[in-house]
């Protein structure tokens, strides 16, 4: 560790101090909800400190368990300097207990453009822990943790429990909902059912012929809290997209002749009586091609007639 900061009021609950610590020494929050992806945002990330430097010093507390520091805020920047193969990084060491972390590291990540449905899903929830331990989340105690919550937040309370509910839902049909492949609406009414349950839902949405609609989700949904739901009624609810094509039946083929074409082999003949005339020669045409093949000699014949000279 370079140039350690230590808290100089032992009694202040937290120092703004910046330290440059060893990477080696900070390590990421334990279940930390944001993912951490490769993408154009991280290789500009990465190409900024590249430049600049780390302009934001990273939040750091002690670890509890011991041994380094524990990222609060900055797991992509701590990332970014990983891939740079950077010796240490500027950080910012703050006093904090277990709820005060995940409630900083909550606040700090919503404010990202672009989030998860998941990645909300599962920092709403630990925010919401915390609210409810701490017993209240205002003065007076009349409002609710999601309440309170949503006055942080761009989503509703109503929102913020449906988001919650993600959480429920098991790690395939949670991926499709951040894929956009399952709306937000059927994920929370799958969330509802039990595990083996959803397992089956995401069975059948991996077929790519099945699909079920948002209404038949939520049909679902209180199927199965009725404890009426099987595998055979899960499959009830879905259709299938992939109509067998049908096959095409062969296509005729067919000779026209313009009348006046034809008509000096025809004379004073009718249309349907040049048409039989026209078969009658065919017909006998064939017939003679056939006799021609028939008769015609074999090599044991030509043999034969050449008195068997080879």
């Amino acid at each position: 560790m370079i140039n350690p900061c230590e808290t100089k009021d032992l009694n202040a609950r937290r120092t703004e101090n910046t330290c440059v610590y060893a990477l080696t020494n900070i390590h990421p929050m334990e279940n930390h909800p944001f993912k951490v992806k490769d993408d154009e945002d991280m290789e500009a990330l990465v190409e900024s400190i590249r430049q600049y430097g780390v302009l934001n010093p990273i939040i750091v507390r002690k670890r509890p368990t011991g041994g380094g520091y524990e990222i609060v805020s900055g797991h992509r920047r701590y990332e970014a300097c990983k891939r740079l193969n950077k010796f240490d990084v500027p950080v910012i060491v703050r006093d904090l207990t277990d709820e005060e972390a995940i409630l900083t590291m909550v606040d700090a990540n919503l404010q990202r453009e672009k989030i998860l449905p998941s990645e909300k899903a599962f920092a709403y929830k630990m925010k919401m822990d915390v609210l409810r331990h701490q017993g209240s989340s205002c003065q007076d105690g009349t409002k609710r943790s999601d309440e309170a919550l949503a006055e942080s937040t761009d989503d509703s309370a109503r929102q913020i429990q449906r988001y919650i509910r993600l959480t429920y839902l098991i790690p395939e049909l949670l991926k499709m909902v951040d894929e956009g492949i399952v709306s937000l609406t059927a994920g929370v009414n799958y969330s509802y059912l039990r595990q083996f349950e959803q397992m089956t839902v995401w069975m059948l949405l991996m077929e790519k012929s099945m699909s079920i609609t948002t209404d038949k989700t939520e049909e679902m949904k209180n199927a199965s809290k009725a404890g009426e739901l099987n595998e055979e009624q899960i499959r009830g609810y879905f259709k299938c997209n992939a109509s067998k094509p049908k096959e095409k039946a062969p296509k005729k083929q067919s000779v026209k002749f313009a009348l006046d074409e034809i008509s000096d082999f025809f004379p004073d003949m009718k249309p349907k009586e040049v048409k039989d005339k026209i078969i009658e020669i065919l017909f006998a045409w064939y017939d003679s091609q056939q006799n021609a093949v028939m008769n015609e000699p074999t090599e044991l014949d030509a043999v034969i007639m050449n008195g068997g000279n080879g």
